[in-house]
Protein backbone atom coordinates (compact mmCIF):
# COMPACT_ATOMS: atom_id res chain seq x y z
CA UNK A 1 0.00 0.00 0.00
CA UNK A 2 2.73 2.38 0.94
CA UNK A 3 4.72 1.40 -2.68
CA UNK A 4 1.50 2.41 -4.39
CA UNK A 5 1.13 6.06 -2.95
CA UNK A 6 4.70 6.57 -2.90
CA UNK A 7 4.41 5.42 -7.26
CA UNK A 8 1.22 7.70 -7.35
CA UNK A 9 3.40 10.51 -6.13
CA UNK A 10 6.38 10.31 -8.23
CA UNK A 11 3.86 10.21 -11.12
CA UNK A 12 2.25 13.40 -9.85
CA UNK A 13 4.91 14.81 -9.58
CA UNK A 14 7.04 14.02 -12.92
CA UNK A 15 3.51 15.30 -14.29
CA UNK A 16 3.21 17.98 -12.73
CA UNK A 17 7.21 19.10 -13.82
CA UNK A 18 6.31 18.12 -17.74
CA UNK A 19 3.31 19.98 -17.21
CA UNK A 20 5.66 23.09 -15.65
CA UNK A 21 8.42 22.82 -18.27
CA UNK A 22 5.68 22.86 -21.43
CA UNK A 23 3.88 25.95 -19.84
CA UNK A 24 7.86 28.05 -19.28
CA UNK A 25 8.55 26.69 -22.77
CA UNK A 26 5.13 28.37 -24.37
CA UNK A 27 5.70 31.64 -22.50
CA UNK A 28 9.50 31.99 -23.34
CA UNK A 29 8.83 31.83 -27.27
CA UNK A 30 9.74 35.05 -28.44
CA UNK A 31 7.11 37.20 -30.27
CA UNK A 32 7.92 38.25 -33.85
CA UNK A 33 6.56 42.24 -34.07
CA UNK A 34 6.62 44.43 -36.99
CA UNK A 35 10.20 46.65 -37.23
CA UNK A 36 10.37 50.33 -37.93
CA UNK A 37 9.71 50.58 -41.97
CA UNK A 38 12.82 52.82 -42.20
CA UNK A 39 15.19 50.88 -44.07
CA UNK A 40 15.38 48.04 -47.09
CA UNK A 41 16.14 45.21 -44.73
CA UNK A 42 12.82 45.99 -42.45
CA UNK A 43 10.46 46.16 -45.18
CA UNK A 44 11.42 42.93 -46.47
CA UNK A 45 11.02 41.92 -42.88
CA UNK A 46 8.01 42.81 -41.74
CA UNK A 47 6.57 42.13 -45.77
CA UNK A 48 7.63 38.33 -44.66
CA UNK A 49 5.96 38.35 -41.55
CA UNK A 50 2.94 40.01 -42.45
CA UNK A 51 2.34 36.78 -45.42
CA UNK A 52 3.34 34.75 -42.40
CA UNK A 53 0.78 35.81 -40.01
CA UNK A 54 -1.52 35.96 -43.22
CA UNK A 55 -2.29 39.75 -42.93
CA UNK A 56 -2.58 40.11 -47.09
CA UNK A 57 -3.39 43.66 -46.37
CA UNK A 58 -0.36 45.13 -44.93
CA UNK A 59 1.82 42.79 -47.02
CA UNK A 60 0.18 44.06 -50.58
CA UNK A 61 1.08 47.53 -48.95
CA UNK A 62 4.42 46.79 -49.14
CA UNK A 63 4.58 46.03 -52.89
CA UNK A 64 5.86 48.94 -55.61
CA UNK A 65 3.12 51.22 -57.15
CA UNK A 66 3.83 50.52 -60.61
CA UNK A 67 2.51 48.90 -64.19
CA UNK A 68 2.43 45.11 -63.69
CA UNK A 69 1.11 45.44 -59.53
CA UNK A 70 -1.19 42.57 -59.01
CA UNK A 71 -4.73 43.53 -57.66
CA UNK A 72 -5.47 42.66 -54.19
CA UNK A 73 -7.47 39.77 -54.88
CA UNK A 74 -4.90 38.02 -56.99
CA UNK A 75 -2.07 38.71 -54.39
CA UNK A 76 -4.01 37.30 -51.61
CA UNK A 77 -5.49 34.22 -53.71
CA UNK A 78 -1.92 33.27 -54.78
CA UNK A 79 -0.69 32.30 -50.44
CA UNK A 80 -3.79 32.36 -48.92
CA UNK A 81 -4.30 28.81 -52.07
CA UNK A 82 -0.30 28.40 -50.73
CA UNK A 83 0.54 28.43 -54.69
CA UNK A 84 3.80 29.42 -53.94
CA UNK A 85 4.61 26.94 -50.99
CA UNK A 86 5.73 29.79 -48.75
CA UNK A 87 4.76 28.41 -46.01
CA UNK A 88 7.55 25.64 -46.61
CA UNK A 89 10.26 28.55 -46.72
CA UNK A 90 11.43 30.93 -44.31
CA UNK A 91 13.82 34.23 -45.52
CA UNK A 92 16.70 35.82 -43.58
CA UNK A 93 17.02 39.27 -44.62
CA UNK A 94 21.09 40.24 -44.83
CA UNK A 95 22.41 44.19 -45.62
CA UNK A 96 21.40 46.21 -48.73
CA UNK A 97 23.34 48.36 -50.85
CA UNK A 98 21.48 51.55 -51.09
CA UNK A 99 21.97 54.05 -54.57
CA UNK A 100 19.38 57.31 -54.34
CA UNK A 101 16.05 55.80 -54.24
CA UNK A 102 16.58 52.45 -55.23
CA UNK A 103 17.68 49.37 -53.10
CA UNK A 104 19.77 45.46 -53.09
CA UNK A 105 19.44 43.48 -50.29
CA UNK A 106 20.71 40.17 -49.83
CA UNK A 107 18.31 37.69 -49.14
CA UNK A 108 18.34 34.14 -48.12
CA UNK A 109 15.88 31.73 -48.82
CA UNK A 110 15.47 28.62 -46.65
CA UNK A 111 13.55 25.72 -47.70
CA UNK A 112 12.25 23.41 -45.24
CA UNK A 113 13.42 19.54 -46.60
CA UNK A 114 10.77 17.28 -47.24
CA UNK A 115 10.82 13.12 -45.43
CA UNK A 116 11.64 11.76 -41.87
CA UNK A 117 15.45 12.99 -41.72
CA UNK A 118 15.06 15.71 -44.82
CA UNK A 119 17.42 18.96 -43.76
CA UNK A 120 16.82 22.27 -44.69
CA UNK A 121 18.87 23.83 -47.98
CA UNK A 122 19.61 27.89 -48.25
CA UNK A 123 19.08 29.66 -51.92
CA UNK A 124 21.42 33.08 -51.84
CA UNK A 125 19.44 35.61 -53.63
CA UNK A 126 18.80 39.39 -53.75
CA UNK A 127 15.71 41.39 -53.50
CA UNK A 128 15.06 45.14 -55.21
CA UNK A 129 13.43 48.13 -53.67
CA UNK A 130 12.50 51.65 -55.13
CA UNK A 131 11.79 54.53 -52.84
CA UNK A 132 8.67 55.67 -53.20
CA UNK A 133 7.04 58.90 -52.01
CA UNK A 134 10.05 58.34 -48.90
CA UNK A 135 8.71 54.74 -48.72
CA UNK A 136 11.05 51.63 -49.38
CA UNK A 137 8.67 49.52 -51.57
CA UNK A 138 9.21 45.92 -52.94
CA UNK A 139 9.65 45.37 -56.24
CA UNK A 140 10.79 42.40 -56.68
CA UNK A 141 11.46 38.98 -54.40
CA UNK A 142 12.53 35.41 -54.90
CA UNK A 143 9.96 32.79 -54.89
CA UNK A 144 8.35 31.44 -52.94
CA UNK A 145 7.31 34.68 -51.55
CA UNK A 146 7.39 36.18 -55.02
CA UNK A 147 4.98 35.87 -58.14
CA UNK A 148 7.35 35.91 -61.37
CA UNK A 149 4.49 37.46 -62.92
CA UNK A 150 4.01 40.76 -61.46
CA UNK A 151 5.75 43.67 -62.36
CA UNK A 152 6.33 42.46 -66.22
CA UNK A 153 6.20 45.70 -67.73
CA UNK A 154 9.92 46.59 -66.63
CA UNK A 155 9.89 49.72 -69.26
CA UNK A 156 8.43 52.17 -66.29
CA UNK A 157 11.06 51.00 -64.35
CA UNK A 158 14.72 50.43 -64.28
CA UNK A 159 15.74 47.36 -62.46
CA UNK A 160 18.72 47.66 -59.88
CA UNK A 161 22.27 46.06 -60.32
CA UNK A 162 22.64 43.00 -59.00
CA UNK A 163 25.39 42.17 -55.96
CA UNK A 164 28.79 43.46 -56.68
CA UNK A 165 28.34 45.72 -59.95
CA UNK A 166 29.21 49.06 -60.62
Amino acid sequence: MKEDRFLLAVVVGIGLLAVLAVVLFLARQPVMGYLPEDSPQNVVFNYTLALQNREYERAYGYLLEAPGKPDFQAFRQAFQFNHFGSDQASLRVGGAEIVNDEATGQVSVIYAGSGFMGGSYRSNQSAFLTRQEGQWKIQNLPQPFWCLEWYQDYSQMRPPLPLGED
